[in-house]
């Protein structure tokens, strides 16, 4: 009875004394992705949209439940991957500027997802990751400029069994 007592009080101590771990997902591209920025265009999103543009652009590419924030409450969904077998392209009419940073009237965002074959399948995370690493991140890594925005450019996924070859890009476009 004593040896249970004293075995209990060290599972106990160390259940205690080590600190509970939380395992957070932590979106990576796939190792090879690669970038390119369109440095013929002279358009950009304002910095402070970027976020809020791929999250906007991700809720609309995906199924509802790829967002549950936005799904009535008591709504269950047990999938966490969808299959992406056409091209999805989101047009956004946010404020897009030009060189100067003067507003580009009439013009929109174009954010499109290309998949390289018809049976790629993407998380929610992947949509979010590639589209955040092109607005927000400079180059190499993505298209951001450096303090005023985000350019338009594409990133291709790199070695990943599923959306290997993907392509993940932003745009503009006149009067859409």
């Amino acid at each position: 009875m004593h040896a249970t007592a004293l075995f209990l009080g060290a599972v106990a101590a160390t259940t205690i004394a080590n600190p509970i771990r939380k395992n957070r997902y932590v979106w990576e591209p796939a190792p090879g992705s690669t970038p390119s920025c369109d440095a013929s265009s002279d358009k950009y999103l304002p910095i402070s949209n970027a976020s809020f543009i791929a999250t906007v652009a991700c809720e609309r590419m995906m199924p509802p439940c790829a967002h549950p924030y936005l799904l009535p409450n008591g709504t269950v969904c047990i999938q966490s991957d969808w299959p992406l077998n056409e091209t999805k392209t989101v047009s956004l009419n946010e404020t897009v500027m030009s060189t100067g940073a003067t507003v580009a009237s009439g013009w929109t965002a174009e954010l499109t997802v290309t998949p390289a074959t018809l049976d790629a399948r993407w998380f929610t995370g992947d949509c979010h990751g590639y589209f955040g690493q092109l607005l927000s991140q400079p180059a190499p890594e993505g298209c951001s400029t450096g303090g005023t925005g985000a350019g338009a450019g594409t990133i291709t996924v790199g070695d990943n069994a599923s959306l290997e070859g993907t392509v993940f890009s932003v745009s503009f476009a006149e009067g859409a």
